[in-house]
C-alpha cells in the first residue's frame, strides 16, 4: 500500500482542495513498470545492466567493473571482492546496518538457515497451518506438527504483538503530528482550526479522517476498519490509542508493513521487531541442517563481472545493490578461506568477527531509496 506522502505534498493537496481531504479507501499498490529493454547505467567505475525476464519473474543485474574501480591504495576492485562483501553482509552473524537480505535475492534464506528451499517451503506451510488453526487450537497427534512447534509459533507471535502494540501509538502520533500541522484555515469536523490545534484528540480525529482511517459527515466520525461511530458534534472523538488500533486492524497487526507504508517521517526509525518467520524456521530446523554452499541469486561470471537476481519486476535497486561499501578480500578477509564449492567466502560461515571493515571502496554512489521502497512492495 502506497499511502506514504511527504508533508509538503500533503500541504499542497490541502491548498488545492481548500479543505479537508478524506481518503475513504486505502490506496492500491503501484503496478511496477516492466521495461521494454535492458536498462544500462554507465557510471565512472562500473557499468550496470538491469533486465526483467517474465518467464522466471526475475530481474537480473549485471555489474561490470571498470579499470577505475579501485581501493584507496590503488588495488583494483575485483568480482571476488564483491562476492566476499555480499557474503559478509548476508552472513547470519552480520549485524550491521546494510540490509541486502530484504531486497529479494533468491537463495538468501536457504543459505542463511542452511536449509533447502524445499524444506523451507514445507515448514512455511506448516507455520501457515498452525496459524490457521488458531491460538486456541488444542493440539492432537492428528496434527501435522508437534505440540512444541505449535507452542513455539504462538509464543513468537505473542512476542511480536507485544512489541508492535507498544509501537503502533508511536506511528499514530507521527501521523497526527505531520498531518495536523496543515489544518485548513476554515477548520474541519465542525471545529475551528484553533480548536483543533489546541486539542490532542481533535487533532487525532482530523488526521484520521484526512488520511483515510475515518470518514466524517453530519457531526459523526466513522472509523474505516472497525466501523466505530463517534459523535464529534457532542465532543466524542478518538484518541491516539484508537488511531493506533485502527492502524493495527488495517494491517492485521503487521507493524513492519504498516510502518514502511505509512510512516511520514523518514528520520523516525522503525523499531526492531521479533522475526516470527525466521525464528520459527530455526526452531523447526533444529540441528538438521542441509549443506547450502551458495546463494543462487548471486553469481560471479568472471573476474570483472557479477550477476545478481531480484525477485519480481525490480529494475530500480542498482544503488541498493551496488552502492554498499565493497570490502577487499585480501585486506579485510581471509583469502585462505575462499572456497565457494565448500561454502567459504573469505570467512567461516556464521562467524564474521574477524572481518575487517576499514578501507572499503564505494564503486557506485547512486541513491536508490525510492526505487528500493517501491520494488520491495
Amino acid at each position: 500500500m502506497f499511502r506514504k506522502l511527504s508533508a509538503a505534498l500533503f500541504a499542497a493537496m490541502l491548498a488545492l482542495t481548500g479543505g479537508l481531504c478524506a481518503f475513504a479507501d486505502p490506496f492500491e499498490p503501484l503496478t511496477p513498470v516492466i521495461p521494454d529493454a535492458p536498462i544500462e547505467t554507465d557510471a565512472e567505475q562500473v557499468t550496470i545492466v538491469a533486465s526483467y525476464d517474465p518467464e522466471s519473474d526475475l530481474s537480473t543485474y549485471v555489474l561490470t567493473l571498470k579499470d577505475a574501480a579501485a581501493f584507496a591504495d590503488g588495488t583494483p576492485v575485483t568480482a571476488q571482492d564483491v562476492l566476499f562483501t555480499y557474503y559478509y553482509y548476508l552472513d547470519p552473524d552480520y549485524s550491521g546496518g546494510v540490509d541486502l537480505a530484504s531486497l529479494g535475492i533468491p537463495g538468501v534464506e536457504p543459505y542463511r538457515l542452511q536449509c533447502s528451499a524445499e524444506r523451507i517451503e514445507s515448514l512455511s506451510e506448516t507455520m501457515s497451518a498452525i496459524e490457521a488453526a488458531g491460538a486456541d487450537h488444542a493440539w492432537s497427534e492428528a496434527d501435522g506438527w508437534s505440540e512444541e512447534l505449535q507452542e513455539t509459533y504462538w509464543r513468537l507471535t505473542d512476542d511480536y504483538r507485544a512489541v508492535a502494540d507498544a509501537q503502533f501509538p508511536v506511528l499514530a502520533q507521527a501521523l497526527v503530528d505531520t498531518y495536523a500541522a496543515n489544518i485548513p484555515a476554515a477548520g474541519a469536523l465542525g471545529y475551528t482550526a484553533e480548536e483543533i490545534a489546541a486539542n490532542d484528540d481533535l487533532r487525532t480525529a482530523y488526521a484520521m479522517v484526512t488520511w483515510g482511517y475515518a470518514s466524517y459527515s453530519d457531526g459523526e466520525l466513522v472509523t474505516t476498519y472497525s466501523k466505530r461511530v463517534w459523535n464529534v458534534a457532542d465532543g466524542f472523538v478518538p484518541t491516539i490509542d484508537d488511531f493506533a488500533a485502527e492502524l493495527s486492524l488495517a494491517y492485521d497487526g503487521d507493524l513492519a508493513a504498516c510502518w514502511s507504508a505509512e510512516c511520514p517521517d523518514a528520520s523516525l526509525e522503525m523499531p526492531e521487531l521479533p522475526d516470527v518467520r525466521t525464528e520459527f524456521l530455526r526452531a523447526a530446523i533444529g540441528d538438521e541442517h542441509d549443506a547450502v554452499a551458495s546463494i543462487s541469486g548471486i553469481r560471479m561470471i568472471d573476474g570483472r563481472t557479477v550477476e545478481v537476481d531480484l525477485a519480481g519486476v525490480n529494475v530500480s535497486s542498482g544503488g541498493a545493490l551496488f552502492g554498499v561499501e565493497i570490502l577487499s578480500l585480501a585486506a579485510c578477509g581471509d583469502a585462505a578461506q575462499w572456497d565457494p564449492d565448500a561454502g567459504l567466502y573469505g570467512h567461516p560461515f556464521g562467524d564474521v568477527s574477524a572481518v575487517q571493515t576499514e578501507g572499503g571502496a564505494q564503486i557506485y554512489a547512486a541513491s536508490s531509496a525510492f526505487g528500493a521502497a517501491v520494488d520491495g512492495e
